[in-house]
């Protein structure tokens, strides 16, 4: 699975390098890195993507869990 988030190198934060490229921002991130709203989605997202699996597998497990 490719990842869409990034760690800080504290691994502390998460955020979306798209969003850093000059040819996108011009690498000046949301409003120069002062986004509360993406930070929070980058954070719930890297979350997920932390766990390695795909939602095709997420499923399964849930529906494995609720038997």
């Amino acid at each position: 699975m490719k990842r869409l988030t990034e760690r800080n190198k504290d691994g502390k934060g998460a955020f979306y390098p798209y969003c850093l490229r000059v040819d996108t921002c011009g690498g000046n991130g949301c409003s120069g890195g002062d986004c509360e709203f993406m930070d929070k989605v980058c954070e719930r997202l890297a979350k997920y993507e932390d766990t390695g699996l795909t939602p095709k597998q997420i499923r399964k497990m849930k529906k494995k869990m609720e038997g």
